[in-house]
Order: C-alpha cells, then sequence, then structure tokens
C-alpha cells in the first residue's frame, strides 16, 4: 500500500493527518481497508509512510490487527511521484504474488475476495462507465485482456475506470521490477497506472481487467470525501 503523500487536494482536512486516517462511517479509510485484508486471510501488510508517518504507526499499533505490518518511509514525499517515491521503494516485495492498492482507495471486503476467487494470476477491478477525465482508465480487449492504462486515455476509448486494486503474479512482479528500473534509470517518474502501462505493453503479461459492481471508490478531493460518507451511510456499509 502507497501512503506516503500530503494530499493537498483533501486541505484542509489532511493539513495535520494523513487521508488514509479520514474517517468514513466509524472507522478510518485504513481501518476498512486492513479489516478487509484481515478477513479475506491476508497476512502481512507493506506500507510506504512519509506524511504524519508517526501517525499511521501508532494508529495501527493501537489497533493490533492480527496481520504483520512492515513499513517504509519516503522521506522525500514532496518531492518524488508514486514510482520514485513508491515502487521503487518496494522494490524488494516486487517478487511473489501480491495485492496493490492506494491508502485512498475506500473498498468493502468483496473487492479483495473477488480478487483472490480469480484463477488469473493478475487482476485489475475496473468500473464500467463510472469515470471522469481525470481518471485512470482502462482498455480491455474482447477476452478481457487488459490492453492499455492510464489517464491519457480517451474517455471514448476506455472500457472504464481502473480502481486502483489489483492482484498482481509473479510474471507481472518480474516485468514491473525491471520497468521500475528502467524509469529509475531515465528519470521518468510518474504514477503508478504509467509504470503498470509499461508492464501490459508486454505481449508476454497477460493482466485481465474484472469489472466490478460492488462499493469501490478514490478519496482525492474534498466532493470526493463527502460522496464517500454519503453513499457509505446511504448504503448501510
Amino acid at each position: 500500500m502507497l501512503a506516503a503523500g500530503k494530499s493537498t487536494r483533501l486541505y484542509p482536512l489532511t493539513l495535520e493527518l494523513p487521508k488514509c486516517l479520514l474517517a468514513v462511517g466509524d472507522k478510518t479509510i485504513l481501518d476498512h481497508q486492513v479489516e478487509s485484508l484481515v478477513a479475506n486471510g491476508i497476512k502481512e501488510l507493506v506500507i510506504v509512510v512519509g506524511y504524519h508517518k508517526q501517525k499511521i504507526i501508532d494508529h495501527l499499533a493501537e489497533k493490533n490487527y492480527p496481520i504483520t505490518i512492515t513499513y517504509i518511509e519516503n522521506d522525500q514525499y514532496e518531492r518524488n511521484g508514486p514510482i520514485i517515491g513508491g515502487l521503487r521503494l518496494v522494490r524488494n516485495y516486487l517478487h511473489e504474488p501480491l495485492l496493490f492498492f492506494h491508502c485512498d482507495v475506500l473498498f468493502t471486503t468483496d473487492a479483495i475476495a473477488t480478487l483472490l476467487a480469480n484463477p488469473n494470476e493478475s487482476v485489475l477491478l475496473y468500473r464500467r462507465g463510472v469515470w471522469d477525465e481525470e481518471a485512470g482508465k482502462i482498455i480491455v480487449d474482447a477476452e478481457g485482456r487488459v490492453q492499455e492504462l492510464g489517464k491519457h486515455i480517451d474517455m471514448n476509448r476506455a472500457s472504464g475506470e481502473y480502481a486502483q486494486i489489483a492482484k498482481f503474479g509473479a510474471d507481472f512482479c518480474e516485468r514491473l521490477v525491471t520497468i521500475v528500473d528502467e524509469r529509475l534509470i531515465a528519470g521518468r517518474d510518474g504514477y503508478t497506472i504509467d509504470a503498470f502501462n509499461d508492464v501490459v505493453q508486454d505481449s508476454s503479461i497477460h493482466a485481465l481487467g474484472l469489472p466490478f459492481g460492488g462499493f469501490l471508490m478514490e478519496i482525492d478531493t474534498t466532493e470526493d470525501y463527502a460522496a464517500a460518507q454519503k453513499v457509505w451511510g446511504e448504503q448501510n456499509l
């Protein structure tokens, strides 16, 4: 999980608090995420922290969830983007099947269950027809194979919005490490979706795009946060 950024678009809510500790319902976003992992039998969590990192560490220490947590510190979170400031730092963990998501994605337990239940090694969840121009988008072919990912994709070409939560198999991880190394050498930072797009351009990598109809929201702005609280309450989740 990447949780190092300042989340300035959520100011003033995040002036003294990391985004993942904002409350939705009776729990923080982070609590909803970790409880979903625990409910699905996940035993280990790796978190990249930076902005107000000690508050995240203290919060999870107090909760004492039955999951092993490793913290990786990104002290350059104001200078580096998600590839150099995030994926580079977890490079040594990108060698086995894993779940990947950002700290600002609010989801219910069934999102993790859907990924784990799918027999494909690499699966990216997406929402059909729910996106805006700034969203990270996804294109899948008739068989569901991911063809392209990115904010650059025109809305008219997109199959939907990449939901920022995925399961990556060993081959995807191996290729991702190579991509991260190449981007570091070239000084090419960017969003994680940019690195994932580089991976799926390799024809030997089979990544399935899986439409998901359950509750799943990315919280980037104060408007997103208000909408998440409203929908969460209305659906009594």
